[in-house]
This record gives structure tokens, sequence and C-alpha cells, in this order.
């Protein structure tokens, strides 16, 4: 996938993998594949693959927390470029947000958002981590998402946190 010279053999690619990436990212070696393609594909691609990822309700917050669905997850934050997709993600994490928090996998993909989106994408994040604080704040890894979101939240929701 590093030696593809054009658009059109990364397309080729990317429509060979686009029906399989939830495999893929949740696969022990299949993750590196699709952390590939998410490097070398445009951005209506990666939309694309938002798209078949956040379809599905609980989808994307369950390849969140599978060990190596994780780091798929993780290297698709760090190419979103567009509102939309952001919106995308958004939605597809908000209802397991807390879930997340309480994870060993998940929690990096929490901490992700909070680095790499503005707090205003952040803003249903911070909100649902502190309408659950107790309950995130006295779990172990929840303990390390609480202080990471103190860190980054501002304003009111800092103070509720």
């Amino acid at each position: 996938m590093r030696s593809l010279a054009s658009p059109e053999e990364v397309s080729f690619v990317f429509l060979e993998l686009i029906g399989n990436v939830v495999e893929l990212m949740l696969d022990p070696s299949g993750n590196y594949v699709f952390q590939k393609l998410v490097e070398i594909c445009c951005e209506e691609q990666r939309t694309s693959i938002i798209l078949m990822v956040t379809k599905p309700n609980f989808q994307l917050v369950n390849i969140s927390l599978d060990s190596h669905g994780t780091r798929a997850v993780q290297k698709l934050l760090e190419y979103v470029t567009t509102q939309e997709q952001r919106n995308l993600i958004m939605l597809a994490l908000c209802p397991g947000i807390v879930a997340l928090t309480k994870d060993s996998n998940g929690l990096h993909v929490i901490e992700h958002c909070l680095k790499l989106f503005s707090n205003e994408d952040n803003k249903y994040i911070l909100d649902i981590v502190a309408n659950n604080c107790f309950d995130i704040a006295t779990d172990r890894s929840g303990c390390c998402v609480m202080q990471y979101c103190v860190d980054h939240a501002q304003g009111e929701t800092k103070e509720r946190l």
C-alpha cells in the first residue's frame, strides 16, 4: 500500500477493502491494513469509511472497546478532516461514552477525541462525563479519563467536572 502512486491505484484498493472495514479493524493483522488505508485514502473515501462504521448502532463503540479496533479507531480519528465526519463520529460514540471511559481500550478513543477535536465537538463527551462523574471517577480507567477531561474542559463544563 505504501507504493501506491496514483489516486486510481488507491481507489482500486479502497473499493476492494471498503466492504470489510469492520472485520479489518478488529483483526490482529487487518487493523494495520486498515490504518494504512486511512492514511492513503482521500477525504471522500474516509467519509465512506466513517459512514460504514457508524451506521449500525453501537458498532463504533464496540470496535473502540476491542484491543485491535481501538488502534484502528484512533488512527481514523487522526485523519478526520470535516465537520460532517466529526459529527458522525460523535453521534456514534455518545451512547457508549460511559462504557468507553471505563474500558482500558475505549479510554484511548475518548482521549483522542479530546486531544484532536475542538471543545465544541467534545461538548457532548464532556457533558456525559460530567453527568456520570461519580461512576466514571471511581473506576480505574475512568479516573484517568476524568483527569483528561478536566484538563481539556473549559468554562461551565470544567466547573461541573
